[in-house]
């Protein structure tokens, strides 16, 4: 099926490697083939220095007129920043034939402020993926309009589950996994970050720390994973009365660590 990314960004350029590669595995769990032929796959930039390294790698092709290469695509995944989707669907708007299918990870536009840009029903699937799909091991939470059938149902988890856990839920809880997506990321990353510089300011060489901190938090992410207990009861597990982690646990707690979360998470969602 002809194949059209609109957008080299990160994650563009992601899902078009999660669906060429053959042979991929998500958390142990294999795809035979790859999603997309390269040769049916074309992404489509304004911007050349994006498109060509990806042509060089994947053997895709590559366009900066999206609306000549959308004409006989199947799927159409709109790959762009929240504030260009009504540049990028305007252009396409006079192209788009009523069978083909739009999947947007534009964040926080739903699927009936594109329907509205369009001027008409059209099958759309709006989703939220997050980075890890790079490395097979992402979350995209997905859903569908009244105007996508069943077969292009089939086709949306198909694409979607390339380097990734799929997760179906109503339009009205893709904002919640927006901000899921945000904190989990971000503020991990942001939170990695601080207990590097802490770690180092204790005297150990920085590489080292670096090495520490990034295989300590992937270990416990890990962990948590493959358990069969929850986070919390995790933390309970490894915080021994009167312990080193124990006293770490009172300090943020002391510090309304909760709190913390709590505003940055509706921080997040009220944005979406």
């Amino acid at each position: 099926m002809r194949t059209v990314i609109i957008g080299a960004g990160v994650m563009g350029s992601a899902f078009a490697r999660a669906w060429t590669r053959p042979h991929t595995k998500t958390f142990g769990e294999g795809v035979k083939h790859a999603v997309v032929a390269p040769k049916n796959l074309t992404v489509c930039d304004p911007d050349a220095k994006k498109l060509v390294p990806l042509k060089r790698e994947m053997g895709i092709t590559i366009s900066s007129d999206s609306r000549s290469a959308v004409a006989r695509a199947g799927v159409i995944l709109l790959a762009v920043k929240p504030q260009q989707i009504y540049a990028a669907l305007g252009v396409l708007q006079s192209v788009l034939k009523k069978n083909q299918l739009i999947i947007s990870i534009a964040a926080g536009i739903a699927m009936r402020s594109i329907e509205t840009i369009l001027a008409r029903r059209h099958p759309i699937v709006r989703a939220m993926p997050n980075l890890p799909l790079t490395i097979n091991e992402g979350i995209t939470a997905w859903c569908a309009n009244s105007a996508v059938g069943k077969a292009q149902k089939r086709i949306a988890q198909n694409f979607l589950s390339a380097g990734a856990i799929t997760c179906e839920v109503k339009e009205s809880q893709l904002n919640a996994v927006t901000a899921l997506s945000a904190v989990g990321q971000g503020v991990l990353y942001t939170f990695m970050a601080l207990l590097l510089e802490e770690i180092v300011a204790l005297r150990v060489p920085r590489a080292a720390a670096d090495q520490l901190v990034r295989t300590t938090i992937a270990g416990a992410a890990r962990l948590l994973q493959q358990s069969a207990h929850t986070a919390r009861e995790l933390a309970a597990h490894v915080a021994t009365k009167g312990g080193i982690t124990e006293a770490a646990l009172k300090s943020v707690q002391r510090d309304h660590f909760n709190r913390l979360i709590t505003h940055a998470v509706r921080a997040a969602y009220a944005r979406a």
